[in-house]
């Protein structure tokens, strides 16, 4: 069998961490099938538009009207649009490039494997047109889209030119179902994996000295977005006096991230806040590994990777209290609490604690999980 993965994201380079739980997905059903190509958007930089690495044929392509396109990459998707409305308008020629790339691999492809819904509305189309298999898996940032009667609609029909329809979380599940109509038969619950780590704590403890972060520190991993709260980290870390916060993902979105740094000006913990910016995969479960707590406060989550990373890697962790983070994690791990002394308070129960969390699946798991799909559908 071989398998096309239609994505709006994929990483440039090795230990790229930009949707690099895209990229192990791919490595882990390169193992099952005899071929893998993937189709994504050019980043703008100087990555080749063909690509063979690590087994996986890379296709890439332009779609903007004068460039290489701005619409993909950087924050994702939403994040570029809302802060430039006007790329809103690269997304038809965006699906349209995707479409035009894609449909000739049909000679040699057996299944199209859509991540988000974007990417989905094109696998649908390639789909219908070459008359192969097509497969939709939706996440996070989708579920934001069915909230209005477009994209429920968008969902619905993707879902009818298609075998299945995966979500990485069971809400999701439910929503595709009872909000966008799309067959219960058709949608299956497979979450996110976890790439195994023989990380050990000195190891990463020494790297978090070398980059002048000493003693024991809070750790976030994301983008810092509005949607993700991460000034409630700050208030958090002002209740720490004993602790560091280190931040490490995106910074793309200027406005908020100066919000942030006036903000710990005003808190007076400066020079206890260190923000990375973007680091390698590698990189950044080093800095997590050593972290005294692995902290997020975000309003919404699909299958939060860096929460399964922090599983996995034996971390204690304190989350918002929502349903995502309802999926992983126990009670005493959750916190709604708004005053942050009290969230201060758990922190430090949770640190001494050390509540137990189930490990979560393995990348190589979910992706048996897919195959199987994709084998009964052709059978």
């Amino acid at each position: 069998m071989k398998v096309c993965i239609l994505t709006t994201s994929y990483p440039r380079v090795d230990g790229e961490g930009t949707s690099v739980f895209v990229r192990n997905y791919v490595q882990a059903l390169a193992k099952l099938v005899d071929e893998v190509f993937v189709v994504v958007p050019h980043s703008g930089g100087t990555e080749p538009a063909l690509e063979i690495r690590e087994n996986v044929t890379i296709y890439r392509f332009q779609y903007g009207l004068f460039g290489k396109g701005k619409l993909a990459f950087g924050a994702g998707i939403l994040a570029n649009v809302k802060k430039n409305p006007l790329l809103i308008f690269q997304t038809p020629l965006l699906v349209t490039q995707m479409i035009r790339t894609a449909v000739p691999l049909s000679q040699k492809v057996d299944v199209y494997h859509s991540q988000w819904l974007l990417s989905g509305i094109a696998g649908a189309v390639i789909g219908f047109i070459t008359k192969r298999l097509h497969m939709l898996t939706v996440r996070g940032s989708d579920m934001k889209l069915i909230s209005n009667s477009f994209g429920r609609y968008v969902s619905k029909t993707i879902g009818k030119l298609s075998f299945a329809v995966t979500a990485v979380s069971k809400e999701f599940v439910n929503d595709l179902e009872k909000k966008c109509g799309v067959p219960s038969h058709k949608v299956h619950f497979i979450p996110n994996g976890i790439s195994l780590s023989s990380l050990n704590v000195n190891d990463a403890r020494q790297f978090a000295e070398s980059l002048r972060i000493n003693g024991p520190y809070l750790f976030f991993s994301g983008a810092l977005t509005p949607r993700k709260r991460v000034e409630r980290l700050l208030d958090l870390v002002a209740h720490l006096p004993d602790h560091a916060l280190v931040l490490c993902g995106n910074v793309s979105e200027d406005r908020y991230v100066t919000m942030l740094r006036d903000k710990m000006n005003a808190l007076g913990i400066g020079n206890r806040v260190h923000i990375l910016g973007d680091r390698t995969h590698e990189e950044a479960l080093h800095l997590m590994k050593g972290a005294s707590l692995y902290v997020t406060a975000s309003d919404f989550e699909g299958r939060p990777n860096s929460v399964l990373e922090a599983i996995r890697a034996g971390v204690p962790i304190l989350a918002s209290n929502i349903p995502a983070h309802r999926e992983l994690l126990p009670t005493e791990c959750l916190s709604d609490k708004h005053s942050p002394s009290e969230v201060a308070a758990q922190a430090k129960r949770v640190c001494a604690s050390r509540p137990s969390v189930t490990a979560s699946r393995t990348w190589d798991e979910c992706a048996r999980d897919y195959f199987d799909l994709m084998v009964k559908a052709k059978n």
